[in-house]
């Protein structure tokens, strides 16, 4: 190369400025996400709910509406006080948070047991006595009025002496199985023959119920499993029978329990209606709870009945609509709880 040759250098694309937001859009309000949209990858599930997930849609209620019926409560309402307390933890907005988890609006109640480990249970709150997940002490009793109660099974495998049993299966709707599928055409289901090859399984049900507290602070869920099951089914039962489902309040306690042959003890739930006056819930809160009722199952209930019906299909990996196990023609034309066609998702 001469040295009077011209060396071209190569041209250098120009940087281009970044594309920002424009910040004069403003945030669009986020629509109420269908409920059949969510679930449509799951169409068994749709079949088995769509009535109720209907139901839901239509009557949803946010915080703020819910906000305002409390406010309008007579302040002769004890309640009054504790909901307005409950809902501005709830607020999406509340003052000093900004982050993109939603509140809970539910806590669990709990017993304090000897063995318990929870971090929440507070610390001078002895064996037998309730408190909330949330860290709150109950006391010696727990009173509330039902908002939504469901019944459900567990399939468990008897352990060796001395080892507890191992659950193999959850069913939330006694229906489909997280794990087996169709409950109705399981292969493991239990059979009543002492001497048959699955003697060491057995289903057992289970009653979970959300529960607004009478001082109206907080909405619970009770958890009857086990040897607590009876006391659910008891307030299954009460409820069921009113006009009103949360029209009366009842008193949880619990019982000490101890085993027939080897030393140990544990409590369990009992349930008891609140006599009386004591016990009516004033009819101006009957629409807050209906609104708490549809929350329940459109925030926690039916999503996790809809893993339940996933799971059994091992996660629903893709948009493909699929179908839990072991799925024969008579299970999956519905168990009667509103089929609605899945591609149009209109009641049938």
């Amino acid at each position: 190369m001469s040295k009077n040759q011209k060396v071209e250098t190569p041209e250098v694309a120009e940087t281009t400025d970044i594309v920002k937001a424009d910040l004069d859009m403003g945030i669009v309000p986020v629509e109420v996400e269908s409920l059949i949209e969510r679930y449509k990858t799951i169409p068994m599930f749709i079949r088995q709910y769509g009535q109720r997930i209907r139901q839901i849609e239509r009557d949803y209620k946010t915080p703020d509406e819910i906000l305002k019926f409390v406010e309008e409560l007579s302040e002769d309402i004890p309640q009054k006080e504790g909901l307005l307390e409950m809902l501005q933890r709830l607020q999406p907005n509340r003052k000093g948070v900004i982050s993109d988890r939603t509140q809970s609006f539910h806590t669990d109640l709990r017993i304090v047991s000897g063995s318990s480990a929870d971090p929440n249970k507070p610390e001078d709150l002895s064996t037998g006595k309730l408190y909330y997940s949330s860290g709150d002490a109950v006391g010696p009793e727990f009173i509330g009025t039902p908002l939504y109660i469901w019944v459900g099974q567990e399939l468990f495998e008897k352990g060796n002496p001395g080892e507890l049993p191992k659950k193999l299966c959850t069913s939330q709707d006694c229906k489909v199985g997280n794990t087996f599928g169709v409950c109705m055409n399981c292969q493991y289901k239990p059979t009543w023959d002492p001497d048959g090859p699955k003697k060491n399984l057995y289903c057992q049900k289970f009653v979970n119920a959300f529960m607004l507290a009478q001082d109206g602070k907080e909405i619970a869920i009770v958890r009857f499993h086990k040897t607590s099951q009876k006391a659910g089914q008891q307030l299954l039962k009460l409820a069921s029978r009113t006009s009103q489902f949360w029209s009366r309040w009842y008193s949880i306690k619990t019982a000490k329990q101890t085993h027939s042959t080897l030393p140990v003890t544990w409590y369990i739930y009992t349930v008891e209606v609140v006599p009386g006056k004591e016990g009516e819930v004033s009819k101006q809160l009957y629409p807050i709870c209906d609104a708490f009722c549809t929350a329940a199952g459109r925030e926690y209930i039916f999503p996790v009945f809809s893993r339940c019906y996933a799971d059994a299909l091992g996660g629903p990996a893709s948009d493909e609509a699929v179908s839990p196990k072991n799925v024969t023609p008579e299970a999956d034309k519905g168990f009667g709880y509103g089929a609605i066609n899945e591609d149009i998702g209109e009641d049938a």
